[in-house]
């Protein structure tokens, strides 16, 4: 007798895709894995996209849950919504905006039964499209190399993770009982990076080389926007994960140190906490003048046209 198929959930966050939603949507259609729980969760757009996915389902006659907000509540809050409502043993979200490959869930689903059961996600490289669905540029992981699952790095990954975010979103698979155990942290707009620090200090992750998803790179994105709150969050998210390891110590307090000028160049509400976080890390006069000039309300552009006059 068959051992019956693991039921997948798959989750779909949607935020003003209205250009893109349904490419989404036919992509979780037409997965070759069909034993799937879905839910449709839409942050309160601004644009037409509720109208378009209940237009696609009642054409479509699918049963998928369909989630509206009345009111923006961000990324983390929705996802943890879902998982409220999630049933399946695995859990797969996906922006709106990006494309599963027809084999992305029988892929991964696979590759799980292979692994030993400490093992919490699966990610694999993605392409990236532009906003015309135009695959363009290398992917990720061939950049880097790791053109075998052997080079894409596997295992225990909390010290190699704490220094730069090498896992796509697009990319991932996980499992439904470590994500509720774990939850989303509702304090940072920025979802990703600290649920893989946490999941890596518990669990083993593995890599896979071929790309199963299509990531969208175009101007209204989040990740593209790099707005001075997603970065204050981005380093947040690191802070908290302090202590663990000397190794990724010294791999976080390279990135502060590198990436909290970057908020106050752009203005940030909170660059001088960074700017004095950057320069507990290495005291110079230099850093230290970048504390005094933001305690004075001085913005980057006004320094920079005073250095330029004192030059």
């Amino acid at each position: 007798m068959e051992m019956a198929l693991p039921l997948v959930t798959i989750v779909g966050l949607c935020y003003n895709h209205d250009r893109y939603v349904l490419e989404t949507l036919e992509s979780i259609r037409e997965q070759s894995y069909q034993h799937l729980q879905v839910i449709l969760i839409d942050d309160c757009s601004k644009d037409n996209s509720v109208s378009i996915v209940e237009t696609w389902l009642k054409y479509n006659r699918l049963d998928w849950t369909f989630i509206r907000h009345e009111v923006n509540i961000g990324v983390t809050r929705s996802l943890n919504e879902t998982l409220e409502l999630a049933q399946g043993e695995y859990y797969k979200a996906i922006a709106c905006d990006d494309v599963l490959m027809p084999n992305f869930i029988s892929t991964m689903v696979e590759r799980f039964d292979l692994l030993p059961d400490e093992y919490a996600m699966i990610y694999s490289d993605v392409q990236t499209i532009n906003e015309n669905s135009e695959v363009f540029g290398s992917t990720p992981f061939s950049e880097r190399g790791w053109d075998t699952d052997e080079k894409v790095p596997s295992g225990e990954l909390f010290d190699q993770l704490a220094g730069w975010c090498f896992i796509p979103a697009a990319g991932t698979f996980m499992k439904t009982c470590v994500l509720k155990k774990l939850k989303f942290n509702e304090s940072l707009i920025v979802e990703d990076w600290d649920l893989w620090l946490r999941m890596s200090k518990l669990y083993l992750i593995k890599g896979i080389s071929i790309a199963y998803a299509k990531y969208r790179i175009h101007s209204a994105s989040f990740y593209q926007q790099k707005s001075p709150a997603y970065r204050d969050h981005e380093l947040r998210s690191l802070e908290n994960h302090l202590g663990y390891s000397k190794i990724a110590d010294s791999r976080i307090n390279n990135f502060i140190y590198k990436h909290s000028i970057l908020l106050f160049m752009y203005n940030g509400d909170r660059a001088l906490y960074w700017l004095w976080r950057r320069f507990l890390i290495k005291r110079t006069m230099k850093n230290f003048l970048h504390v005094i000039i933001v305690m004075f309300n001085i913005s980057y552009k006004q320094k920079q046209k005073w250095f330029d006059r004192v030059k």
